[in-house]
């Protein structure tokens, strides 16, 4: 109930913020013909033009997380991302629109003036319309009696959002519970035991039960549920499955049957990957091509000159699902180095004068475009390591394996956070896992890009420590 309620509101706000942008975009344009000399292009082109703004509107909508999204705030000032955003997509979609149709004609000053006017009309109604809509749908006859079934300790931990849902017309009458009771323990008046629920409901008017702890006492909440059901009151299941597991959950629907997994994938998702391949295919070629020739003539001169040998240094890692595959880098440490499995160190004697300040700026990793290109690995993901680390990893942090459920990287989010190097802690091993899970969780296009962006500033200027 509560989600329908939350989501009913979102989409009658995005419907009145489309026929408010609408309403202003006329009035502007009205405006706008009263003030200069009438404009030359026909009145069709600025309906066309208001087409496109409404699309990137809805299409911002679209692409929003609705989950967390906040409709309520009290600043203005923490409105203000989303109202940036939904202006910037409105706007881009207008100008994608005019550089395919080549139409160079739009009235600058109505645009660039018209831009600041809907982004303050969409941060105002951001701001002040739900709480409008709520006064006028969650108010009366509509307001939610609620009833709590469990320990104060779960009430407790409800507080918060119940706060928060009291603004959907959700009050809370109270708790029934079987725990020992003593002055100010609780927040919420206690209205008696669980067996006496049937009592509590009739005498509170109560229109909605909250079962706090069904998991540990699913047989004895059947029968409640049934009393409960018999009043005619509205039941809701709080799920507690992450407290007893101690790690998130995400629940999942397929082909009717329901299940919880303990990690969202977005890359599972087909279209995502293709996306993905797109982006890693499209940075790769222009890197093999232009920048790779350049960078081995660099390394083919410093190795004449400090550390004769091959160029290339190959090395079998741990790819998506721990499969093997054959690393390409410049090689920055003396031929004939007997101990590769040893980690890098600050000060290694292993590595050659000038190599120091390739390894710094990361130079030494550019040739791993090609195992980009060839499918072994991605721009973007978790650093792939030697098996024999993978192991040593993997027993001091359950879950490490977890990271290779995506394509490793050449760059990701641990190394631009600055988990990066030399890995001899559970620290230093537990930051870098959580940093992989963190991307693999929650991959999108948008991180895939700003990580590739911090990477190259940081390679431009390298951060303190480096």
């Amino acid at each position: 109930m509560i989600t329908q309620r939350t989501r009913g509101l979102q989409s009658l706000l995005i419907l009145s913020q489309i026929w408010l942008f609408f309403f202003v975009y006329w009035i502007w344009f009205f405006c706008r013909l009263l003030l200069l000399p009438p404009d030359t292009i026909p009145l069709q082109s600025y309906s066309i033009y208001c087409f496109w703004l409404l699309l990137g509107l809805f299409a911002e909508w679209l692409n929003r997380d609705k989950r967390r999204t906040n409709l309520y705030e009290f600043s203005l000032l923490k409105h203000a991302p989303v109202a940036s955003r939904q202006t910037a997509f409105a706007f881009a979609t207008l100008l994608i629109y005019l550089a395919l149709s080549k139409d160079r004609f739009i009235s600058r000053v109505f645009l660039f003036s018209l831009l600041p006017v809907e982004y303050f009309v969409l941060l105002w109604t951001n701001h002040a319309l739900p709480e409008i809509f709520v006064n006028w749908f969650f108010r009366g006859t509509r307001e939610v009696n609620t009833l709590l079934v469990g320990t104060l300790d779960s009430a407790e931990k409800m507080r918060f959002w119940l706060e928060r849902k009291s603004r959907f017309g959700f009050h809370v009458a109270g708790l029934v519970t079987d725990e020992a009771v003593t002055p100010g323990s609780t927040g919420y008046p206690v209205l008696g035991t669980i067996g006496a629920i049937h009592e509590v409901i009739k005498r509170q008017n109560i229109t909605q039960v909250i079962l706090l702890n069904f998991m540990q006492r699913p047989d004895n909440y059947r029968v409640l549920i049934d009393k409960v059901q018999a009043q005619g009151a509205r039941t809701l299941l709080l799920s507690n499955v992450e407290e007893l597991l101690q790690r998130k959950v995400a629940v999942i629907e397929d082909d009717g049957f329901r299940f919880i997994t303990l990690h969202e994938e977005p890359l599972e998702s087909p279209l995502n990957r293709g996306l993905k391949r797109i982006i890693d295919v499209g940075i790769s070629l222009p890197v093999i091509i232009l920048i790779v020739p350049p960078l081995g003539l660099i390394f083919w001169l410093l190795h004449k000159l400090q550390s004769p040998g091959p160029l290339f240094h190959r090395q079998t890692r741990a790819g998506i699902q721990n499969r093997e595959f054959t690393i390409i880098k410049f090689r920055t440490m003396h031929d004939g180095n007997t101990d590769l499995e040893r980690q890098a160190t600050k000060n290694d004697s292993r590595i050659f004068p000038a190599a120091h300040w390739m390894r710094k700026l990361g130079l030494d990793e550019f040739p791993q475009f090609l195992n980009v290109l060839r499918g072994e690995m991605s721009v973007v993901g978790p650093r792939p390591h030697l098996l024999e680390h993978n192991q040593q990893f993997a027993r001091v942090m359950a879950g490490y394996h977890l990271r290779t459920f995506v394509k490793p990287g050449i760059s990701g989010l641990a190394q631009v956070r600055g988990f990066k190097g030399e890995a001899n802690t559970f620290e230093d091993i537990q930051a870098r896992l959580q940093s992989d899970m963190v991307y693999l969780e929650n991959w999108s296009v948008s991180l895939d890009v700003a990580i590739i962006l911090r990477t190259a500033w940081q390679i431009v200027i390298p951060p303190p420590g480096r």
